[in-house]
């Protein structure tokens, strides 16, 4: 290993190295996934850990003559994959769940091809869970029109042969699932509400985080990055979004790679990430989207999240039952059981299998009050 800075780690290990700054900083993973680095896009937050935005994904900031819609990012979209993978003459190898979010790249290079150039074009890569968590789609649409392979084997695809095309960062886009854990707690909560310290310390508690001074020194953090947003954050809702679209948005990107098999690790270079690896809604455009339109992710019940883009699958498929009930369901994990994996990749993207927390630690950060 050659560099002591990180794009992606397992923080149950660097919960290991015990100070006042890094307690204040590890207080949130009693909240959200110990496997999640939160890296600040938005470059104003200083972690207690070397952890570097990844190049490109720094927080857009000007969102002045943008006035795509969500349909038309997604027509966009199709049209660069399509042009990258015929520039590789590689087939688009689509990772496809079921849910929501693979569901709409699915339709939207269903509306953009041809029968025959969605056959010969994209090969469609799902399992058995896939086709349950949305029957209807595969029996109507898929098994009939595309050609497919299983998903099951998706950690072994990094070898070139598919530009990989999955559905991640629409999460990102839309909200945060911490909304849906806050309403299976509180059925009551009304997430609309403009977001106060009292009431966000509230739902932390709610989420089992315990330390005070840890509760109050992330809220003040994600507060001032929201602050300096190019969009307003208002509400509860807002402000949970902004925690995922700012602070996990790397996180998503990179946890695939995490987990390629390790015979073809040696091939994630920064050249095979570009040319090869993309998730669907990473674009600057989505982004934008997600900033200048908060009325669009979400009514006033959690089973609205995403309810624009399952309008648009509707309008494809005609199936109200989806629609109208579908619920976000993670996807990812069921393929990932098992899986052996490392527990950090560096900004030259090495694979990290022992971690010593003190090679990374960075005194000087935003959670030291003896810094500031």
């Amino acid at each position: 290993m050659t560099s002591n800075t990180l794009f992606i780690s397992n923080c149950a290990k660097l919960l290991g190295h015990e100070s006042s700054d890094t307690n204040r900083w590890g207080e949130i993973y009693n909240m959200i996934k110990i496997n999640t680095s939160l890296v600040d896009r938005s470059m104003q937050t200083v972690m207690p850990y070397n952890i570097k935005v990844y190049p490109g994904f720094e927080m857009i900031t000007d969102l002045s003559g943008f006035s795509k819609t969500y349909e038309e990012c997604c027509a966009d979209r199709v049209k660069e994959l399509i042009a990258k993978a015929d520039k590789l003459q590689v087939p688009i190898g689509l990772l496809y769940s079921g849910g929501i979010d693979s569901t709409m790249v699915l339709v939207s290079f269903m509306k953009a091809l041809t029968p025959a150039e969605l056959k010969s074009k994209v090969v469609v890569l799902l399992n058995h869970d896939s086709i349950n968590e949305n029957p209807n789609f595969y029996y109507n649409f898929i098994r009939k029109s595309c050609t497919i392979k299983t998903s099951d084997t998706m950690s072994s695809l990094f070898d070139g042969k598919y530009l990989i095309v999955g559905g991640e960062h629409n999460d990102q886009l839309f909200g945060s699932d911490l909304i849906g854990g806050l309403l299976n707690r509180d059925p009551s909560f009304d997430f609309t509400k403009p977001y106060t310290r009292e009431l966000i310390l509230s739902y932390f508690r709610m989420f089992g985080m315990k330390s005070e001074e840890g509760m109050n020194t992330w809220f003040d953090i994600i507060e001032y990055t929201a602050k300096k947003s190019p969009c307003e954050i208002k509400t509860v809702f807002d402000f949970f979004w902004w925690l995922n679209f700012t602070f996990k948005w790397q996180s998503v990107f990179f946890r695939i790679l995490l987990r390629v098999d390790k015979h073809l690790r040696k091939n994630i270079t920064f050249e095979f990430i570009d040319n090869y690896y993309h998730h669907f809604f990473s674009s600057h455009d989505f982004q934008k989207w997600s900033m200048l339109n908060p009325e669009l992710k979400i009514k006033t019940k959690w089973n609205t999240y995403k309810y624009h883009a399952k309008d648009l699958i509707f309008e494809f498929n005609k199936d109200a039952e989806y629609r109208d009930h579908k619920l976000k369901c993670g996807s990812l994990s069921r393929l990932f059981l098992q899986k052996e994996m490392p527990l950090a990749m560096t900004d030259q993207l090495e694979y990290v299998y022992d971690l010593d927390p003190a090679l990374f630690y960075q005194p000087n950060n935003s959670f030291n009050t003896t810094t500031k």
